[in-house]
């Protein structure tokens, strides 16, 4: 069943629970226009079709075009290309919206 839980509930169970925070992603260091390599069980805990498609889908909130690449089992290159027309956004990361990732 749910339980609704307080900020301060949350905090601690945070502090408890290292692991929870294996799915908040550096976005504002990988999406900065360079080349990354990531690797499952390391940089990410999602299966990788899971975060090749969430990779993909930060063009809606972060703009510019996205590659990616598998170059080994749960290994993923990408860089996202910011877009020519609006160059600031490089290394901006829009406001939050909730949701994981």
């Amino acid at each position: 069943m749910a339980k609704r839980v307080t900020d301060e509930e949350v905090e601690t169970l945070y502090a408890k629970h290292r692991e929870f925070y294996k799915w908040m992603y550096p976005w504002n260091d990988w999406l900065d226009g360079g080349w990354w390599i990531i690797e499952k069980g390391i940089d990410y805990y999602t299966p990788t079709k899971s975060m090749r498609k969430l990779i993909h889908d930060k063009k809606v909130r972060w703009g510019g075009h996205i590659h990616t690449r598998l170059i080994a089992q749960d290994t993923i290159l990408f860089r996202r290309e910011p877009d020519a027309s609006n160059p600031g956004t490089q290394a901006v990361r829009p406001p939050h919206s909730g949701g994981v990732g």
